[in-house]
């Protein structure tokens, strides 16, 4: 049994395609996405920036500083005065608040 899944595991491996297949393979798709894509990212955005302004002050600072504005824990941590565990618990905790709206949301049509 052994034998024939090394032997299997080694033929996977060593595939290879033709050149003339490797172009049929590799469909390239459309960088620009259509209108929907777009509407349907414009309202996430605008869910998400609801739901962050929603927050406890503390919670939001954290998330505005971490997650907006792209700051390191410990930048995060100097910024608010608190320590880097502080500064991850507040992170942690946004982060469940902001998905428990996120599924109250799914939930209610």
């Amino acid at each position: 049994m052994n034998a024939a899944l090394m032997k299997l595991r080694k033929n996977r491996a060593s595939r290879e395609v033709g050149v003339e297949d490797a172009g049929d393979a590799v469909e390239p798709r459309d960088c620009v996405p259509n209108p929907e894509e777009i509407c349907a990212r414009t309202e996430q955005n605008a869910a998400l920036r609801e739901a962050i302004a929603k927050l406890r002050p503390t919670l939001r600072n954290v998330v505005e500083l971490h997650d907006l504005q792209e700051c390191s824990l410990q930048e995060t941590a100097e910024t608010l005065g608190i320590s880097v565990s502080a500064a991850k618990a507040r992170l942690f905790h946004a982060r469940a608040a902001l998905r428990g709206t996120a599924k109250l949301k799914a939930a209610v049509p």
